[in-house]
């Protein structure tokens, strides 16, 4: 099976709780600040959210992207990415 990372920039509460160790509280968080402070540059930009360490933010960077908030273009990114 194939795994597409989940993409800051475009996700809700609900697709970020499938992140590993990603709570509700913390989910929330990601869309709030994307709200207030507009999209993510950087993964290591969730340092600025509340509840996400750097060791947090380690273990995830696997299964999340920044990308322009279009699930079109996170898609197009992963099959681009080359080989693994």
């Amino acid at each position: 099976m194939m795994f597409m990372p989940i993409d800051l920039n475009a996700a809700g509460k609900d697709e970020l709780m499938q992140l590993q160790l990603v709570s509700e509280r913390a989910a929330r968080r990601v869309v709030e600040y994307r709200a207030q402070k507009g999209r993510f540059e950087s993964v290591e930009e969730l340092t600025e959210v509340e509840g996400f360490s750097d060791r947090a933010i380690e273990q995830i960077r696997d299964q999340v992207t920044v990308g322009p908030g279009s699930m079109a273009d996170c898609h197009r990114r992963w099959l681009n990415r080359g080989p693994a």
